[in-house]
């Protein structure tokens, strides 16, 4: 076997799904069965074991099998959105209609008639249906009232909206002919776009109660797939973006008169969300037990928390305050006045990633902080949205808010878990903790954590160095960037065994093979200040904060003399796979290789809601800069471009344009096209190999192993 082959086949190890069974006790998932006990699933090095807690008595008994709780309410299995809570009923979708099921006999009656194709009820836009969920099956779009008797539903018009053609020059079926699939979507710049609203149905009656508020933007998502709709006491509240994001509001609706209202609404500079990350959930939290709402805010140039009245909108008090980021809103303890919550970026001296849990009053006194260690500190949180609704009985904090499970480690430091107390964060009980012996006999190798300048040389950025298991630092090794490069995430890891959901685990495996492969979070992302975040708003022609990147990996070359800045490469999927190419056309001279998958090269091409929430809206040549094709006559190294032909979330014209203009430069580079594959290929074995060799081949300069076969992962 030569060493080649044999660093092949240690980096398949460290390919998730062969790297992640063999990882045990990175987190600990409680089942609270009552306000003071919990029990929870813990590794053992024969297989697990189930362990019951006595959070009070701080007991610990290994059981047998989960235990069932004698109260009702915590037996219940937590359904999916489509089922009323006392489990008598389920919504079903046909037809763009919606049916009323009782589960028991199965008879079931007409809600609404008159939906039609591409206009129905409970639906969602297409580009989040097919795009970015790759066509999955989906629950209605619905939420139940707490007593069973209405619905919230989502109804989603695209009737006018442009198609999007997919051709399927591989039919499934064993066809010959190419089979054309159309979705709607709306780019850049279109005048008709998916506009979404909402009504409330009577279940008993099927009477619609429309609600009065004016169809808003749904270009990207809708309200109910990110958890912006939900029902407390006989009302349902919402959020509403316009089309550029530049104006967000919350709005009350009362289905007995049909009328809503605007509780709070903020218009600013940049991408505006109630919630630390634009794409993601929001944080809102509607108290009608004392008639108040918290809502999130960047209105101080940091995200935090606010305490409003819900009848009159009217502000009350700022919840906290300071030069830091609020991460998750935990829960409100009405009883005894105190909001639990995560955030980032207040310890002095920690990583500003690093998540920390705290306890403070609502009218803001008493800050606690209450995991002090410097690690990234995690504590289940609850979730909004239907389509991923959370466990009431799953959650970090105990139902008495006395005490909380907390699982902290860093990239360098192994997995704890703990039992804490909520009222000073006094360690009361260790839960788990991830053995290091199971990594023997496999090549994990310790990631080092750095801080780096951006290019204005003043701004602190973070990141992550990844090196082979027989790393020598006599020797200098070729260096692989792996970039996400979009302003709604962030990328690098701060955790144990962290796998990044963007770019997967290739940076691990890359540096197997004799690269040492670096990530970093430049300007422009979220998680840091409002100025931070805003640099990347109508500046995507930086090609995800590249400038600040480049810099980075500079200054690591000067302070390890075993990066070889002469050898760098780049590399990302979907909105990396457009940084990292355009990373090759801007920096010609520094980026030599490139595998860029899926990317998203030119936002006019791109879904509406996604560059305009960046870009803003389609004005003149306010986009002419960002698009790769500008700059195709620069390309100089080697590039490899890869497609799924059947990617409904980033069409395969990004790509073919861009060949398109290469071509016309006469520009060499090279081109995979995936059939029937969609957007999430990034684990597909055989595109693993051939990134792995493109890099070795042109960045390692050594011959691969020819025809090297991975081990695909086991469907489910």
């Amino acid at each position: 076997m030569t060493a080649l082959k044999n660093r092949y086949q240690r980096a398949e190890q460290l390919l998730a799904w062969n790297l992640t069974p063999k990882l045990k006790n990175l987190t600990v998932q409680p089942h609270w069965l009552d306000a003071h006990r919990f029990w929870f699933r813990r590794d053992t090095q024969d297989g697990h074991e189930f362990v019951l807690v006595g959070s009070d008595k701080l007991t610990e008994k290994i059981i047998n099998e989960p235990p069932v709780s004698d109260n009702p309410d915590f037996n219940a299995v937590w359904a999916k959105s489509s089922v009323s809570p006392n489990g008598r009923w389920e919504v079903v979708s046909r037809n763009h209609n919606l049916f009323l099921l009782e589960r028991t006999t199965g008879q079931e009656k007409p809600l609404t008639v008159d939906g039609e194709l591409h206009h129905g009820y409970g639906n969602y836009p297409d580009f989040f249906s097919q795009g970015i969920l790759d066509r999955q099956p989906l629950p209605p779009a619905v939420l139940w009232s707490a007593d069973s008797r209405y619905l919230v539903v989502q109804r989603v018009d695209e009737t006018h909206v442009a198609d999007m053609p997919l051709l399927q020059s591989v039919p499934e079926n064993g066809g010959f002919r190419p089979h054309c699939h159309n979705y709607k979507v709306a780019q850049p710049g279109d005048i008709d776009i998916p506009l979404v609203s909402l009504c409330v149905i009577e279940t008993e009656s099927a009477r619609i109660i429309p609600c009065d508020r004016q169809p808003q933007p749904a270009t990207l998502l809708g309200p109910m797939e990110v958890g912006g709709v939900c029902w407390k006491g006989n009302n349902v509240y919402f959020l509403e973006l316009t089309r550029n994001r530049l104006t967000v509001r919350l709005v009350a609706f009362d289905p007995a008169t049909g009328s809503s209202r605007v509780l709070v609404e903020e218009s600013g500079e940049g991408n505006l969300y109630p919630g630390p990350l634009p794409l993601g959930e929001p944080i809102v939290k509607i108290l009608p037990e004392i008639n108040e709402f918290i809502w999130y805010s960047q209105r101080s140039g940091w995200g935090h928390l606010y305490r409003y009245d819900l009848t009159t909108g009217a502000l009350i008090n700022v919840i906290t305050a300071g030069d830091y980021v609020v991460t998750k809103l935990h829960r409100v303890d009405i009883k005894t006045n105190r909001v639990f919550f995560s955030a980032c970026g207040r310890e002095s001296g920690h990583n500003p990633y690093y998540e920390h849990f705290y306890r403070t009053n609502l009218d803001g006194t008493n800050l606690v902080l209450l995991s002090p260690e410097n690690s990234q500190h995690d504590v289940i949180a609850p979730s909004s949205i239907p389509l991923v609704p959370s466990d009431p009985h799953g959650l970090g904090l105990s139902p008495d808010a006395t005490v909380f499970i907390d699982t902290f480690s860093r990239v360098d430091q192994a997995s704890q878990s703990v039992l804490r107390s909520t009222e000073d964060g006094a360690i009361l009980m260790k839960l788990s903790h991830c053995d290091d012996a199971a990594l023997i006999g496999i090549p994990y190798t310790p990631q080092i954590s750095f801080s780096a300048k951006a290019a204005d040389k003043e701004t602190d950025l973070w990141g992550v160095i990844y090196r082979p298991s027989d790393f020598d630092e006599t020797k200098c090794y070729p260096v692989i960037l792996c970039i996400y490069g979009t302003p709604h995430e962030c990328i690098a890891p701060t955790r144990f065994a962290q796998i990044s959901d963007r770019v997967r685990d290739v940076y691990r495996s890359l540096a197997e093979l004799g690269f040492i492969t670096v990530i970093v979070d430049p300007r422009g992302t979220p998680l840091r200040s409002k100025v931070f975040h805003n640099y990347a708003y109508g500046n995507l022609q930086n090609g995800g904060g590249i400038e600040d990147q480049v810099a980075a990996i500079k200054q690591l070359g000067q302070r390890y003399a075993w990066m070889d800045m002469d050898r760098v490469g780049i590399t990302g999927h979907s909105g990396g796979g457009f940084a990292s190419t355009r990373a090759m056309l801007s920096h010609a001279d520094f980026f030599k290789v490139a595998v860029s998958s899926a990317g998203n090269h030119d936002q006019r091409i791109n879904a509406a809601g996604w560059g305009e929430a960046f870009q803003n809206l389609l004005e003149g040549d306010n986009y002419e800069a960002q698009a790769c094709v500008t700059l195709a006559e620069h390309l100089k190294g080697k590039l490899l471009l890869v497609h799924g032909d059947m990617d409904a979330n980033v069409h395969i014209a990004h790509t073919l344009q861009l060949v398109d203009k290469l071509i016309e430069y006469n520009r060499d580079f090279d081109l995979l096209i995936l059939p029937n594959r969609g957007h999430q290929f990034a684990q597909d074995s055989y595109f693993i190999r051939r990134l792995w060799d493109y890099f070795v081949q042109h960045l390692l300069n050594e011959t691969p192993p020819q025809h090297y076969r991975i081990t695909a992962a086991e469907k489910t």
